[in-house]
C-alpha cells in the first residue's frame, strides 16, 4: 500500500493493526547483504567469517581515531597493505627537537626503544609485520588481505634488541598508553612475574583507559606467561576456526579468551603474504576486534570492553569439546559479530581465589581448607549470583560447595570470605 501523511511506517502499522481489519500490518523491512571486502586474498581468510567479522562490519568499520599500539619487532612501512595505516605523531616532526616535550625526540612515526629513534622498520624478523596484518591492514583496497580492525590505526613500537629479544616491552606499554593507544597488543611472553610490568599494566588500564591484550605463548603448556597472566590483561589462547585448541597453544585458568590462530593468512615483508600459526596472531586478531568494539561503544572502560568480548564469545566447551582444557583456554572463542550487538547484560566473573588452612596455615592430607573467591561484575547490575565449587580429582571432597553471592551491582566485587567454601583433603 502507499500513503501520504506524516506517520512513520512503524506507527502506521500499529494504527492499522488496531482496526481489526488486518491479520497484521507492518513495514517492509529492507535487509542488506553482509559486507565482504574486495581484498584479493580475502577468500583465504576464513577465520574472519569464524569470528563474525562481516556481521560486525555491517554495524561498524571502526575509526582512524582508535589507535592500536603494536609492541613488537618493527613493521614494513613500504608494504602495499599498510599505506596510510601507521599513526603519525604530528606534534613532533623530525627536526632534532622534542617538540611535544614527551621525552622522545622526533617520535614522529613511532618509537624504537633499542635505537632511541623513530625507526620502526623491521630488521631481521617479520613478526611485527605479520601481527600488523592480523589486526588492521588497509581493508577493501582491491589488494592483499582484510583485517578485523578495518579503519583502526596502528602505532608501531619496537621493543626488541638486535637479537630479537623483548627487552623493552613494559616501558613500551606506558609509552603506548601515553600516546593515546586505546588497545595495546603484546604478542610476546616473559616467563617471570614482574612488579614493574604489572605497574605498567595498571597505569595503562586504570590511568589511561587502555586495554592490554597479550598472547599466552606457544609451548603447548600450562606455564607462566606475562603480561598475559597479569590482572587487567586480556590473555589470548589459540584455537582453530571451529574452536578446538591449537596443539602448540599455551593454556591455563588465567587465559581469558581464545581466537583463531591456525594457518592465519597475513602480511609478510617485501609486499609478501604468509600463513602462520600461533597465539601471537590470535592476540593481534583480538586487538583488532577490540579496537572495532571500542569505536562501537566508546564509553566502555578497559574492563568492560574485555567483559563484552568474553561474554559474547562462542562456546568452545560444549559436548566434550576441549574437555581436558575446560576453562583453561578462556571464556570462549572471539566473536566480534556478537560483541558489537551487545545489549547490556551483566557479566559476573571470578577474579581472585585464595586458599586458607585455618589451623596452622599449611595444607596437609586430612586437612579441611577454606576456599575464598572474589567475583567482579561488569556491564550491568546482575540478578542473583550463585557460586558453585566442584572437585575434579580423587584427592579432595567438597564439604560446602554452593554459596549465594546475591545481587552484584555494576562494577562491584563481592567475596564469600564470611562463608567460604570448605574442602577436605583426603588422607
Amino acid at each position: 500500500m502507499s500513503y501520504s501523511n506524516n506517520y512513520s511506517p512503524l506507527k502506521l502499522g500499529l494504527l492499522l493493526n488496531k482496526t481489526g481489519f488486518f491479520e497484521y500490518a507492518e513495514p517492509r523491512y529492507i535487509g542488506r547483504l553482509a559486507f565482504a571486502p574486495n581484498d584479493t586474498r580475502y577468500t583465504q581468510q576464513s577465520y574472519l567469517q569464524a569470528i563474525g567479522a562481516e556481521q560486525a562490519w555491517d554495524s561498524t568499520k571502526g575509526s582512524s581515531s582508535i589507535i592500536i599500539g603494536l609492541l613488537d619487532g618493527g613493521v614494513d612501512t613500504n608494504h602495499e597493505d599498510f599505506q596510510g595505516k601507521f599513526y603519525l605523531n604530528s606534534s613532533d616532526s623530525i627536526n632534532g627537537l622534542d617538540d611535544d616535550s614527551d621525552g622522545y625526540t622526533d617520535n614522529f612515526k613511532g618509537w624504537n626503544f633499542d635505537t632511541k629513534t623513530d625507526n620502526i622498520q623491521y630488521s631481521s624478523t617479520s613478526h611485527g609485520v605479520q601481527m600488523a596484518g592480523a589486526m588492521a591492514p588497509v581493508t577493501n583496497n582491491t589488494k592483499g588481505i582484510a583485517g578485523v580492525g578495518y579503519n583502526s590505526m596502528i602505532l608501531p613500537i619496537v621493543v626488541t634488541n638486535s637479537l630479537n629479544e623483548v627487552v623493552y616491552g613494559y616501558e613500551a606499554i606506558k609509552y603506548a598508553a601515553d600516546m593515546g593507544c586505546k588497545v595495546i597488543n603484546c604478542s610476546w611472553n616473559i616467563k617471570a612475574y614482574s612488579n614493574f610490568g604489572f605497574d605498567m599494566v595498571k597505569y595503562a588500564t586504570l590511568n589511561k583507559g587502555s586495554l592490554v591484550v597479550a598472547a599466552m605463548g606457544n609451548e603447548g603448556d600450562d606455564d607462566n606467561n606475562y603480561p598475559a597472566m597479569f590482572p587487567y590483561v586480556l590473555g589470548v589462547s589459540a584455537v582453530d576456526n571451529n574452536g578446538f585448541k591449537v596443539g602448540t597453544s599455551n593454556y591455563g585458568f588465567k587465559a581469558n579468551i581464545s581466537a583463531p590462530g591456525l594457518q592465519i593468512e597475513t602480511t609478510n615483508n617485501n609486499n609478501g603474504y604468509i600463513k602462520n600459526t600461533g597465539t601471537s596472531l590470535s592476540s593481534a586478531i583480538v586487538s583488532g576486534a577490540a579496537a572495532l568494539l571500542m569505536d562501537k561503544f566508546p564509553n566502555l572502560n578497559p574492563q568492560e570492553l574485555s567483559a563484552v568480548l568474553k561474554s559474547t564469545s562462542k562456546n568452545i566447551y560444549g559436548n566434550g569439546q576441549n574437555g581436558q582444557y575446560l576453562g583453561r583456554i578462556g571464556a570462549g572463542m572471539l566473536h566480534i559479530g556478537n560483541a558489537v550487538a551487545y545489549t547490556g547484560s551483566a557479566y559476573p566473573e571470578l577474579v581472585k581465589t585464595k586458599i586458607n588452612e585455618p589451623v596452622n596455615g599449611v595444607v596437609e592430607s586430612g586437612d579441611t581448607i577454606e576456599v575464598i573467591i572474589d567475583v567482579a561484575n561488569y556491564l550491568a547490575t546482575s540478578s542473583n549470583v550463585t557460586a558453585i565449587l566442584n572437585s575434579e580429582n580423587l584427592y579432595s571432597t567438597v564439604l560446602i560447595g554452593t554459596q549465594n553471592l546475591g545481587i552484584i551491582n555494576k562494577n562491584d566485587t563481592v567475596s564469600n570470605s564470611a562463608n567460604p567454601f570448605k574442602v577436605r583433603i583426603k588422607s
